[in-house]
């Protein structure tokens, strides 16, 4: 057979040229496929990661409504009781006042 790749120092011939560049390319795809695999992982990871923020997120806006909610509640109680008091104190002024 012929010389292949003149640029090496070893002759090569064709067969011996496609061998190795198989080589390498088979080497390259395992590399390849790793990354590949890593990179489905990683982004297995990233969507889960995502789940359970959006989950964290959601729990969040739950308790901070529920709060909101409590802090309203209690400012109602405490304008009743404030009206009670004042409507108490008028009564008890004027009972004093008449009499």
């Amino acid at each position: 057979m012929a010389e292949c790749d003149p640029n090496t120092t070893i002759p090569r011939t064709c067969a011996e040229s496609f061998q190795a560049i198989a080589a390498a390319q088979a080497a390259q795809s395992e590399k390849l496929g790793a990354i590949y695999e890593q990179t489905m992982k990683t982004n297995g990871l990233v969507a889960d990661l995502f789940v359970i923020t959006s989950a964290n997120t959601t729990r969040i806006h739950t308790i901070e409504r529920e709060q909101v909610d409590n802090m309203t509640a209690r400012a109602k109680w405490v304008e009743r009781i404030w009206k009670a008091l004042v409507g108490g104190g008028l009564v008890l002024l004027g009972y004093l006042l008449k009499g």
